[in-house]
């Protein structure tokens, strides 16, 4: 986009933020100032793309709660899976677990970055809530990747529901086990209940980033037609080691 449509966009941010202090609304009526507006023909695909992205982070944000209360109820079970490869395997998992939600400053952010780079008519932030998996343990990096690799072989098999034994084996242990509080099983068995599929896999230890980046990332979803969040949802998921 040109510097004048970028500078449209910033000022209209700060006349919404002028406006109210609830993020909803604050979207909302960002929202109806771009919606209403037009921008000049050499921007105006990128701006219909920056739109379309808006109109899109408005209808997430306004299940923010709800996919808060799941993304932590999945944190939640993800840990136990980690557990419980802990019981089964020879394996000392040792790990830092954190969840992340990104501002809607920095949603905006890379929303116009994508309309940049791309002129992409479906601009689609797949970060917006993140979970993140360090170990900790000091590992050589042969026994760094096999755990990684491990630990998303169970998330695949678990909780995508790629691997029956393996998740029937999990489900046994936790239903088993008396040392898993009931409100913890229950969580547990509600996030089961979900039908999550892998999507947009990246494999930053195979295929470094030029700043030698490495960590491994995939995106859980969530389907439109479950129940568990309306019109479905995404979240991404990182493994890395502490190195």
């Amino acid at each position: 986009m040109t510097k004048a449509t970028e500078d449209f966009i910033h000022s209209s941010y700060q006349k919404a933020l002028e406006q109210s202090h609830d993020i909803l609304e604050i979207l909302e009526n960002l929202f109806k100032i771009l919606n209403d507006s037009e921008v000049c023909k050499e921007d105006t695909e990128a701006y219909d793309a920056f739109i379309d992205a808006l109109r899109g982070c408005l209808e997430i944000r306004k299940h923010t709660f709800i996919l808060t209360n799941l993304i932590s109820h999945f944190s939640l079970a993800l840990m136990y899976s980690i557990l419980w490869l802990i019981s089964t395997q020879d394996m000392d998992y040792d790990v830092e677990l954190s969840f992340q939600r990104k501002s809607i400053r920095s949603d905006l952010r890379k929303m116009l970055e994508k309309c940049d780079d791309n002129n992409d008519v479906s601009v689609n932030i797949k970060d917006r809530f993140r979970a993140r998996v360090t170990f900790q343990n000091d590992l050589s990096e042969e026994e760094a990747n096999r755990y990684i690799y491990t630990l998303y072989d169970s998330i695949k098999g678990i909780f995508a529901h790629k691997n029956r034994q393996m998740r029937t084996d999990f489900i046994e242990w936790f239903e088993n086990n008396p040392k898993i509080p009931i409100f913890d099983k229950i969580h547990i068995r509600a996030v089961l209940e979900i039908p999550f599929y892998i999507d947009f896999v990246k494999d930053y230890i195979q295929n470094p980033k030029e700043n030698n980046y490495r960590s491994f990332h995939f995106i859980m979803c969530v389907p439109m037609y479950s129940a568990a969040v309306p019109g479905g949802t995404q979240f991404e998921i990182q493994l890395r080691s502490k190195e």
